[in-house]
């Protein structure tokens, strides 16, 4: 079956997935060359300082394009 989400929290564990957001391409690059069909992706993470908060805002284009994928 298919999953009704999926949730993509490695920026929560390791402040580097703050920077360098490979991990969640690849993961939603891995999604659609799969065909797995979901609901939702859903990506949590935080920041410590004014850089990772534009880092983890940017998240926001990938989102948006992430139907371009």
């Amino acid at each position: 079956g298919n999953a009704e989400a999926i949730w993509y929290m490695w920026p929560t564990e390791d402040a580097e997935c703050v920077t360098d957001p490979s991990g969640m391409i690849y993961m939603l690059q891995g999604l659609a060359a799969a065909g797995l069909k979901t609901g939702r992706v859903m990506i949590a993470g935080g920041y410590r300082d004014g850089l990772e908060r534009c880092h983890t805002e940017s998240w926001i284009g990938i989102e948006r394009s992430a139907g371009l994928v």
